[in-house]
């Protein structure tokens, strides 16, 4: 219901040429027609975000010390997520001017860079931070992909019996 009142809303600010011309300039969509239709999208996200700030603030009234066990996190994430959005962005400025005959596939390959670039800068300021969840990540795909021989002590936990071997009944 919120997001179909807040489109309404969205569809009526939209209306004023002033107000689109800024959302259009921001989004860097002004030569292209039909641009109010941004105002569901809109719409839907704006009221998403918000969702996610009552669901949050609900649950630290329930529970408490919701924020104060995922402050450093949620930092890390945010500080995380902008410098892979920024190096992804300045990614996508260096390789703009470079043009195939194709366009799918220089449209293709300037995602990709842009993507991969953002996924490694992303990772390096996880890294930087020694983020846990980064490094436990990290660990378990290591551990995935290159057997580790077990040290002295270590107990193996597994999910299914073909990661034990055989049992005794048999």
């Amino acid at each position: 219901m919120g997001t179909l009142v807040s489109g309404v809303l969205y569809l009526r600010a939209f209306q004023n040429t002033s107000v689109l011309n800024f959302v259009e300039a921001i989004l860097r969509v002004e030569e292209l027609t039909g641009t109010s239709v941004m105002a569901l999208a809109l719409a839907y996200a704006s009221i998403s975000i918000l969702s996610t700030f009552v669901l949050a603030l609900l649950f630290e009234y329930q529970f408490g010390g919701f924020f104060s066990a995922v402050r450093r996190t949620f930092f890390e994430g945010i500080l995380a997520a902008l410098a892979g959005g920024a190096g992804a962005y300045m990614m996508l400025v260096a390789v703009g001017p470079l043009t195939l005959t194709s366009t799918l596939v220089s449209v293709f390959l300037r995602g990709f860079a842009g993507g991969v670039t953002g996924i490694i800068v992303t990772a390096l300021v996880y890294w930087l931070l020694r983020n846990r969840e980064y490094r436990e990540t990290a660990e378990a795909i290591r551990s995935k992909l290159w057997r580790v021989p077990k040290t002295e002590g270590e107990i193996t936990v597994s999910a299914s019996a073909e990661d034990v071997g055989p049992s005794r009944s048999q």
